[in-house]
């Protein structure tokens, strides 16, 4: 799988540096790109990954530690995927948990058994930042809120950042009674 004209529009950028999802052998062009930007030119070149290292066998794992420890740095999504890199002999100051996945075993309340570590208090944080309007359909996401308080008892709260349509938003989390968890700073 190649992304085409990735390289070409990397390069005509001239980046400082160069991101790209975790190491994946069927995309070619981050492969491609990782050996450009990083191992020729010397630039810095990070890898985000999710650390999985599960149905890749042994000459995976050995091409990604490759890969992974050639790199200016690895952003992983928990503390599991940094623990995973350090297995792999990456230096601590190359790793850096972001505290951000969709794997619905990186979140604490969806998996029992995740130990909630350096947390405050049980209150779930959203963050929505961008256009306000109907396609984003956040009157759904205010809904799903008011299910979870009501249902399940937990505290979440919402800050929406953004232009647009902010009044309806307002209006329905009044409503909802949500007015108190939702933030709309614009």
């Amino acid at each position: 799988y190649y992304l085409s004209g990735s390289l070409r529009y990397v390069f005509s950028r001239n980046p400082f540096l160069v991101m790209c999802s975790g190491i994946d052998f069927h995309l070619i062009h981050t492969v491609i790109l990782f050996i450009f930007h990083r191992v020729l030119l010397r630039r810095r070149f990070y890898w985000w990954s999710h650390a999985r290292m599960d149905r890749m066998g042994r000459l995976g794992i050995i091409l990604r530690k490759m890969f992974y420890r050639a790199a200016s740095g690895v952003l992983v999504y928990n503390k599991e995927g940094y623990k995973k890199m350090m297995q792999l002999g990456l230096k601590r100051e190359n790793i850096q948990v972001i505290s951000n996945a969709i794997n619905i075993e990186d979140y604490g309340y969806l998996n029992p058994e995740l130990q909630v570590e350096n947390r405050k208090n049980k209150t779930f944080r959203i963050l929505f930042s961008g256009r306000i309007n109907r396609e984003r359909y956040l009157e759904v996401l205010i809904h799903a809120m008011n299910h979870l308080k009501t249902e399940y008892g937990l505290t979440i709260t919402c800050t929406i950042i953004g232009e647009g349509d902010i009044e309806n938003l307002r209006k329905q989390s009044l409503e909802l009674g949500l007015s108190e968890y939702i933030e709309f700073p614009g």
